[in-house]
């Protein structure tokens, strides 16, 4: 008779940041920790807003978060992070992940499960950078972003994602969706932070 290892789907998590800086330098203390986790996900607050979660209404939540924990809806970031191994395993991991978020702030969800929304019409674009450039990557992206739609006359959104985090950086998702199109480029917008896209 052959036995072979059951193996448990990934447990994901979600977390609950007061503002995007805190919660990069929250995923940035557990990347380069012992825990080893099979996904590292940060929403900022925009994108926070536009992927809401099934399981509670955005102005439910920003109210409960303001209330409780003194969160400005505006500012507030979600993270999503994943355990997996035995029962052991993910309760360790659990432990010191939990540790490390309320250290920066932040705040345990619980299972949560985002609402699919569309992105059409939506120019997207990643680049890599090391930690300690994330936000200053983010901040030069959407700045040059506001200032486009400002001189398109158009009204506009840009959200941003990180994920794939590991010991020396992460990877920044930028989705933008503006009407009239601006003459700019998300990539170029990139690049002139000086960084890998």
């Amino acid at each position: 008779m052959r036995v072979s290892a059951f193996s448990r789907p990934p447990l994901v998590l979600g977390y609950y940041f007061p503002d995007w800086t805190s919660g990069v330098a929250a995923l940035a203390a557990i990347a380069t920790s012992e825990a080893t986790l099979p996904s590292l996900v940060l929403r900022d607050p925009a994108e926070t807003a536009f992927h809401p979660t099934a399981d509670m209404p955005p102005e439910r939540l920003a109210a409960y978060l303001g209330r409780v924990y003194g969160y400005r809806a505006d500012r507030v970031c979600r993270a999503s992070i994943g355990f997996e191994g035995s029962r052991w395993q993910v309760r360790r991991q659990r432990s010191r992940v939990g540790r490390l978020v309320r250290r920066h702030g932040g705040v345990a969800a619980g299972r949560q499960q985002d609402d699919p929304r569309a992105e059409r019409g939506t120019e997207t674009c990643e680049a890599f950078a090391p930690w300690s450039r994330l936000t200053d990557l983010r901040d030069g992206v959407l700045a040059s972003a506001h200032r486009a739609f400002a001189s398109a006359g158009g009204r506009g959104t840009i959200r941003c994602r990180l994920s794939h985090a590991h010991h020396s950086g992460a990877r920044l998702r930028f989705a933008v969706t503006c009407e009239p199109p601006p003459r700019w480029s998300l990539r170029q917008a990139c690049l002139e932070q000086g960084v890998e896209v």
